[in-house]
């Protein structure tokens, strides 16, 4: 039976696997439980501070591993390599010598910057780049607001 391309395919052929929802929004658990776990004094400010720098950065070195599959899967954008390596460094050198707030802060930017460059350079399925433009900037707004909380929680 030959296959009819005038009959159209069904919409979740053109949507982001449900897992990558999913897990997405499970990453958001530490970035909205740590600030809650403060304000309601079970952890201090300065633990919990401590543990939310930590998985920031983690999940900033995370992102840029996409950039670095994506440039090398796609071999488009050389300078993709190299930036893909940025959010690393940056997470890092947060973490490591920047005060509290300085570090949400340049960890914020770094975040809302990925989103932009994403946006510029990453392919994906055309057929994904609706949902996935969706959950990113999502996923960076709710990230944003957390770590703007944690820096009126000191």
């Amino acid at each position: 039976m030959s296959h009819n391309s005038s009959v159209p395919e069904p919409e979740s052929a053109y949507r982001l696997p449900f897992q990558a929802w999913l897990l997405g929004v499970a990453g958001l658990i530490p970035f909205l439980t740590i600030p809650l776990l403060i304000s309601i004094e079970l952890i201090s400010y300065s633990q919990g501070v401590f543990y939310f720098k930590q998985y920031s950065a983690l999940i900033l070195s995370f992102l840029g591993g996409v950039l670095w599959l994506n440039a090398l899967m796609e071999r488009h954008t050389p300078h993709m390599l190299y930036v893909a390596m940025l959010p690393s460094i940056f997470g890092w050198f947060a973490v490591s010598f920047l005060s509290n707030n300085m570090a949400l802060t340049f960890l914020t930017l770094s975040f809302v910057s990925l989103v932009f460059y994403e946006r510029l350079f990453l392919l994906i399925p055309k057929d994904w780049i609706k949902d996935y433009s969706k959950l990113r900037i999502m996923l960076t707004a709710v990230v944003a607001a957390s770590h703007f909380v944690m820096t009126i929680l000191d």
